[in-house]
Order: structure tokens, then sequence, then C-alpha cells
């Protein structure tokens, strides 16, 4: 309800997060905790080890511009120092009265330096500790778990590549969807802490995000006891559920997914004698035809742009997309018009994008 909603974003604008990371899954929980009004005290990362701040992401990724309105940082002086560098910054850490800890460090980095949940809870027992990890508590957790890691163990690179050649998702789905996690996490402690008074740890790992992303592959095996092929070369459900390279070399994905579709999909384009054709009535005909008459369409659909066929479409209500490199959505008129895109500032001061 819209009450209950303003009391969640009362309660979170109160709120102070000391944030603690060295890598995706840290500041993708922070960025997401922030969109939902709560402060971020970014503590940067204060272990010598291996890191990836040179990469320049992890400001990139926490800091918005005030005018944006979804994110507040606070930072201090103290508490973006380095320990490598200031060993006070480790006391500055433990003396921050916040409401929200937020680390990815490997298991006992935080208990080395005393900023371990155990250890601050102790001054402030409301404390919400929140670790995003490799692996939760179990033979693997003293793993050291990468994005890539667990798509190879997990079942999400077979899925993806060709059979034979496992291949890696195009984004970093798990370290995003770990900080997603641990951001539900966080919510859900907080209204915990309101009913209780008390804190308590959260913890979201890269290999059970994974295996929540495989629990439909999963399922299928246990119900039919047949293997999932890899989607590459997967048996379509929809004869029409495609990438067509059309007019001028371009590329659409079209689709028409019930019988219903199919009807609107022959009505557009003209095709009557598809739609008229007794062997093509029921998607099951169609699927069983479809290599044919993906055949027959791409021929067809050869002769039309990807601008045509998208208007089209959108018109009668089919499922379509254009094919994009992530660059074009800077240039994509929705994210535009509803605030979809938010202005970040990099370590030197540019604007990211821009």
């Amino acid at each position: 309800s819209r009450v209950g909603a303003s009391v969640i974003a009362a309660l979170l604008t109160a709120c102070a997060i000391g944030s603690v990371w060295y890598w995706l899954p840290g500041p993708a929980s922070s960025s997401t905790t922030t969109a939902q009004s709560l402060a971020v005290l970014p503590l940067k990362a204060f272990d010598a080890g291996d890191n990836y701040l040179g990469l320049g992401i992890a400001d990139a990724v926490i800091r918005r511009t005030s005018q944006t309105g979804g994110m507040v940082v606070r930072p201090t002086s103290a508490i973006q120092r380095y320990v490598a560098q200031d060993p006070d910054a480790v006391t500055a850490a433990r003396q921050l009265s916040a409401d929200v800890v937020l680390e990815n460090f490997k298991p006992n980095t935080m208990h080395k330096y005393g900023l371990d949940y155990a250890t601050l809870s102790k001054t402030n027992p409301r404390l919400i500790y929140v670790g995003h990890k490799g692996f939760l508590p179990g033979p693997y957790e003293h793993r050291t778990a990468l994005d890539e890691v667990v798509q190879m163990m997990s079942g999400l690179a077979y899925m993806t590549g060709r059979p034979g050649d496992p291949l890696r998702a195009g984004t970093s789905v798990n370290d995003i969807m770990g900080g997603m996690f641990g951001a539900i996490g966080t919510l859900g402690a907080l209204i915990q802490r309101g009913i209780t008074g008390k804190g308590m740890e959260v913890q979201s790992a890269l290999f059970e995000n994974n295996v929540f992303l495989m629990g439909q592959h999963m399922l299928q095996y246990a119900v039919t006891g047949k293997h999932p092929a890899p989607m590459p070369a997967r048996v379509s459900p929809w004869a029409i559920y495609d990438v067509f390279t059309v007019k001028n070399g371009e590329q659409i994905f079209l689709a028409a997914v019930s019988d219903a579709q199919w009807a609107t999909f022959c009505d557009a384009l003209g095709y009557t004698d598809l739609k008229a054709d007794p062997s093509l009535a029921t998607n099951n005909q169609r699927v069983h035809q479809r290599p044919t008459l993906l055949k027959t369409i791409s021929d067809r659909l050869a002769l039309r742009t990807a601008d045509e066929l998208a208007a089209l479409f959108e018109k009668v209500g089919l499922p379509f997309a254009p094919i994009r490199k992530p660059e074009d959505l800077y240039d994509d008129p929705h994210l535009k018009a509803t605030g979809g895109l938010a202005d970040i500032l990099l370590p030197d001061g540019e604007r990211a994008g821009g």
C-alpha cells in the first residue's frame, strides 16, 4: 500500500550504511540500497591485497550526482583512507555509528581487522552486518570465487554456450545479483530490527545466486528426467521465437508464442497462405515444422527493414526487440523519458557516458 511504502521509505531515509568492498557485489548492493534512500558511508578497500580499485569502478558505481535524487553519499575523510596508508582508518571504522555495514572480502578478512559482526555488534547490538561472499558457509567457503568461476560450476556457462563450448554470460550476473540479494536481505533485516530492536548478520553468495538462476533447468530435469540442452541447441517451445536477419543485414528478434499471436503475425505481414495452412494451425504443429517454417519466413522478412518490422510489431502488440549494443542504451528513448539512466561521477570528476 502507499501508506506502507511511505513508512518503509521513512525508515530507510533515517539509516546510514558503512560500505566496505573491493569488487562488484559490494557497490552493487550499496547502489541498490541507496536507490531506496539509504545513505552510504563508503569505507572503500582497506586490505592491501588484490583488488580492482585501479579500474575506477568503485567510485563510479556508488557515487551519483545530487541532482538525480536517488542516491545520498555522505563520505567522511576518516573512513575514506586506506589502512595500508593510515592504520587509524580501522579505528575510525570501528567507531563508525552505522545502521548497516556491507562488506565483500574473503572469509576472516574482516575478523583480522576486528571489523567482523561478532566484534562490532558488541558495541552496536542494533547493527545489521551484510557479507557478500563467493559461497555461503560450507565445504566451498574457503575458495576464491569469481563470477565466471560460479557460472562454470553452477550450470550457467553450460546453458549459455553451444554444446561442448561453455560460455560466460554477457554480464557479471552473479556479482550484480549478489549485491541485489544483499540489499533485499538488508531491507528485511531493517524491518525485523524494527520489531525486535536487535540487529543481525546477513550473507549473500555468488554460488548460491547462480544455483537460484538454474532452478528452472534443475526442475525440468527432476520432472522429465531429461537433461536440458544448452540454449543455442534447445528445442524451442515456440516456432516463431528467433533472431532474423532482414534487409541491409540488420537483425531483429521476433516472436509469436500462441495460436492467437500466430494469427496476428500472419495478418500483420500478409501471410494469408501460412495462416490458411491446416498443418500450421497449432503451435505444436508449427514447432514440428520449425526448420522449414523459419526458412520460409526468413526469406520473406529479408525484404523488410528492422525499423519497419519493429513499428509493425509494436502496432499489433507482438513481441519484438532490436539487437543493440550496451552503448546504444545511452540513447534509448524509453530510458531517457523515464529517468532510467542516472548520472555518475568517475574518480577524475568526469561524467560517465558523456
